[in-house]
């Protein structure tokens, strides 16, 4: 055979430091060492766990992929005795993508593979075939071992006993009916009807539909007389975990799985051993990912994987039934749409880069929402919800909580004149609501993160304290900047509660069921919009002065957080056990101080703009210009490092969370505007104390709880959330309109009227976008949707606050101005109540027409706000809360069998156009 001219570098698929995939002509060729040879690539499988590595998996010049085929056209050394020879065509398996070999992988048009792992291609096999191999036959020989069967294919079971395979209809469960069968042992598939005669073909002894679990259930355990001991769970999800839990006999037995195991449902029966089966793990090598599929490399499975090789090889060789291989009877719950098993290699830069990268080929927008859904469901149905009286104690605890955070953004309202008046601080109105928002905001998305790879119940119990500290700084504080800090630190506070407590409800309710429990929480805003500026009126009026709007947290606090501490379980995720260095790594710390110094420059900005520095001056523009670059950064930040990302590309950029986003600022900053400066109205210009500035705001109470359980109780009926959204958006358009119609001498009747059309409104659009989270993204993602939604409302709020203020002020200073005997400076420097003080009658309603019209000025603001925000709520999915589980995939059969699977490998001097490997 003349020499093989080998490239020292070639074309390969190399991971990025944005956790992608790109194409390189610049790879070096590895050069194979003792026990190691090169094989010039014909044809890549792909797996499920190639859809892994853009999931946080990627390491940087590090080639992908696990499973090639192709010709040998270099030995290692000393390799005489090699029963390889060049030319050989061979299948491999090799560990891609893995930090400690960056340069071995399937991607690539030479990859380096140990001989020991290398199946020599018999006869009547594909190269294409042989690529479809290696992963497959590994993960179910290893699951053998790990589930303890009492035969191998080498020594069978002199006693025949039952194994269940649930997904014996897919490549590893035909694979492991085969084996198990060999080895003496009877296989039960479980598995779509049409996957039956596929099941039988591979040896299976009897066959159950998945569909009807329990009736396949009772079956099961009357064929076996209650005593399986052995299950291999092939698809991973939540129902497949369960079924198989329900199946295992009665003495229990062992449970081993191609996904972590479900600790939901692993826990229910503790004579259940649970396992996790990983084919790569046979290759020997250390494994350089993240948990739970890092880990060191193991001599004794090393050996059994090349056992198992050279046993294969001999199946293989000897007429083993061998069933087509294709990927498309795969099963998985991930929400990624795969292509075949087996694909050409001048396709797989096609293929990676439209499936790895999670970008939509023509035909997957179907099932890609098909997958979600079921991922969702099954997440959902995992989950061990609570019952009776712990149950009613976990969610009183968990609204006493959002009591807290909804009853501290307006309690303050009605005092702020008196505050005002005590401190001389008139410009600082704005300031005691804007910090409380500004560091809720800063630290919304934070929280977000600390939730999903931390203890729920330990961040939220942390959260409720750094509440309750910031609430006693502000009941404690002696000047009006103490009162600011306080409300600083209560803030962040807040931004772990307004999350926690959205969080234990997904945890404690199943989704179907949520909603009207969603209308408490959006009830609790509607009763303390009312409740907190009548008890702040009360309190302000009466000897317990203005302080006890703080105080009273104390109490509140201290019964959530017992109540939390006793009874709250949450089950840690996957991502709960990650190691504190990549939990930290994944907080997102750049990102994070980004976002906070953006938000505190902005807010800043807007605060001292055109009240205490002109527009124009230096310090305003250099706030600005550090909003600009701090938040440019954190958007560049989030998108070059996607799996450490404190907003994750992929959420955000889902269509109903980035227009429920939108809809949440709009409606925050609506909400705050309007219920900010409605009590100064009755207040300054209808004269009321703050008593009865609270009470005359019940008509936007009232009407929000009742909008909010008739909008529950309507999704609920007819599972669909959208047309609600339309039509209470809508009224709140009108309400907020009717609001800036307010006047001097508007009548109770009028002000009652304006106010119940806006609350009816409010009431809906605020619970809705939450639920459409909710019901979008998978169980994972939903602490992050949550922060990222509350985020924007609350950014919303504390931006509109300070503009609302801005636009109040620099209109009242205008118009005062040229009323006689009224002087400017004095305005700025009293408190809100003052202002009319000493005015003749003349004079006073002059001044009382100029404050109507400047307070005019934010309403008007929130009706602008309210209209944009519609658009939003129209570019929202309609989805449904009553998730279905979608039907299985049509298997394929060897009669089924696509010309990529069964073609003829492409020749090794093929020639491809574009960016293809060739």
């Amino acid at each position: 055979m003349e020499p093989i001219n080998i490239p020292k570098t070639q074309r390969a698929l190399i991971g990025t430091e944005r956790d992608t995939l790109e194409l390189t002509d610049a790879a070096p060729v590895p050069t194979p060492g003792k026990g190691w040879v090169l094989v010039k690539n014909v044809a890549v499988g792909l797996n499920p766990i190639d859809t892994k590595l853009t999931s946080g998996y990627t390491v940087h010049g590090a080639i992908g992929g696990f499973d090639c085929s192709g010709k040998v056209i270099a030995l290692g050394p000393d390799a005489s005795d090699s029963p390889l020879k060049i030319g050989d065509e061979v299948g491999i398996m090799v560990l891609g993508m893995n930090r400690s070999m960056p340069d071995v992988g399937a991607y690539s048009q030479y990859t380096l593979a140990q001989e020991d792992f290398i199946l020599r291609k018999p006869p009547g096999y594909s190269l294409a075939d042989m690529a479809s191999l290696g992963t497959v036959f590994m993960a179910a020989g290893l699951a053998m071992r790990r589930l303890e069967l009492p035969g191998t294919p080498l020594q069978p079971s002199p006693t025949p006993q039952y194994v269940l395979v649930y997904g014996g209809g897919t490549a590893t469960g035909t694979i492991f009916c085969q084996l198990t069968r060999l080895a003496g042992l009877l296989p039960i598939a479980v598995c779509s009807p049409n996957s039956y005669e596929l099941a039988k073909k591979s040896q299976a002894v009897e066959c159950f539909d998945y569909r009807d679990p329990d009736a396949s259930v009772d079956a099961i355990k009357k064929l076996t007389k209650n005593g399986l001991k052995y299950a291999f769970d092939c698809i991973g999800s939540v129902d497949s975990a369960r079924f198989c839990f329900r199946a295992i006999g009665r003495m229990g037995g062992h449970y081993e799985t191609v996904h972590v195991p479900h600790e939901a449902i692993t826990r229910t029966r503790k004579t259940v051993k649970s396992g996790f089966t990983y084919g790569l793990e046979m290759a020997g090598l250390d494994i350089d990912m993240p948990p739970p599929h890092g880990r060191p490399g193991n001599p004794e499975l090393r050996k059994f994987g090349v056992d198992l090789a050279r046993m294969l090889e001999g199946l293989l060789r000897d007429g083993m039934p061998y069933p087509a291989i294709d990927q498309t009877t795969f099963m998985i719950p991930a929400p990624q749409v795969l292509p075949p098993w087996s694909v050409r290699l001048h396709h797989i830069e096609r293929f990676t880069m439209k499936f790895l990268k999670r970008n939509k080929p023509p035909n997957e927008d179907e099932h890609h929402v098909v997958h979600d859904a079921r991922a969702t469901a099954e997440e959902e149905a995992a989950i061990d919800y609570p019952h009776g009286m712990k149950l009613a104690l976990i969610m009183t605890s968990a609204y006493l909580s959002m009591f807290l955070v909804a009853l501290d953004r307006l309690i303050v309202s009605t005092a702020i004149p008196k505050i005002t008046d005590e401190f001389r601080a008139v410009a600082d109105v704005g300031w005691y609501a804007s910090a409380y928002f500004m560091t809720t905001c800063a630290f919304q998305l934070m929280f977000g993160r600390l939730y999903t790879f931390f203890s729920v119940k330990i961040i939220f119990l942390i959260s409720i304290l750094i509440f309750e500290v910031g609430s006693a700084v502000c009941g404690a504080a002696p000047s009006s900047t103490a009162l600011i800090v306080g409300r600083a630190i209560a803030g962040v506070g807040s931004a772990g509660i307004y999350a926690g407590a959205v969080i234990v409800t997904v945890y404690c309710i199943p989704l179907e069921k949520r909603t009207p429990y969603q209308a408490v929480v959006a009830a609790i805003f509607g009763v303390t919009s009312v409740l907190g500026p009548l008890l702040g009126g009360a309190f302000t009026d009466s000897s317990a002065t203005w302080r006890w709007c703080f105080y009273i947290n104390l109490p509140i606090g201290a019964v959530a957080a017992a109540l939390l501490a006793f009874l709250l379980q949450v089950p840690d995720r996957a991502t709960a056990r990650l190691p504190l260095k990549e939990k930290l790594l994944r907080l997102d710390g750049p990102g994070c101080v980004m976002l906070l110094g953006g938000i505190i420059s902005l807010l800043t900005a807007l605060r001292w703009g055109g009240t205490k520095y002109p527009w124009s001056n230096g310090r305003i523009i250099a706030l600005f210009v550090v909003t600009g670059v701090c938040l440019i950064a954190f958007v560049v930040i989030q998108i070059l490092f996607p799996n450490h990302a404190t907003v994750p590309p992929h959420i955000f950029t889902q269509r109903s969370i980035a227009a429920s986003s939108f809809s949440m600022f709009c409606t925050g900053a609506t909400m705050m505007t309007t219920l900010y400066y409605l009590p100064i109205w009755f207040q300054a210009i209808k004269g009321v104390s703050a008593v009865q500035s609270g009470i005359r705001l019940l008509p936007t109470v009232v009407a929000q709880v009742v909008a909010s359980f008739v909008s529950a109780g309507g999704v609920q009926t007819i599972g669909q959330y959208m047309p609600f959204m339309l039509v209470g958006n809508a009224i709140m358009c009108v309400g907020t309109g009717l609001l800036t119609l307010l006047k001097v001498h508007t009548s109770s009747g009028e002000w009652i009227g304006y106010q119940i059309p806006y609350g009816f409104g409010l009431g809906i659009t605020l619970q809705i976008p939450l639920i459409a989270s909710q019901t979008v993204l998978p169980l994972e993602d939903v602490p992050t949707g949550t922060s990222v939604l509350i985020f924007c409302q609350l950014l919303g709020g504390a931006i509109f606050v300070s503009v609302g203020q801005n636009l109040f002020t620099n209109e009242l200073v205008k118009r005062i101005s040229v009323i006689p005997g009224v002087d400017v400076f004095n305005l700025q420097q009293e408190g809100a109540t003052r202002i009319l003080d000493g005015l003749s009658e003349s004079t006073k309603r002059l001044a009382l027409v100029a404050y109507n019209a400047s307070l005019r000025q934010a309403f008007l603001c929130g009706l602008i706000l309210s209209c944009i925000g519609y658009l939003g709520a129209v570019c929202m999915e309609w989805r449904s809360i009553k998730q279905k589980k979608p039907k299985e995939e049509t298997p394929v059969t060897e009669s089924t069998k696509t010309k990529e699977t069964t073609g003829e490998p492409v020749a090794e001097n093929a020639n491809t156009n574009g960016n293809s490997i060739s």
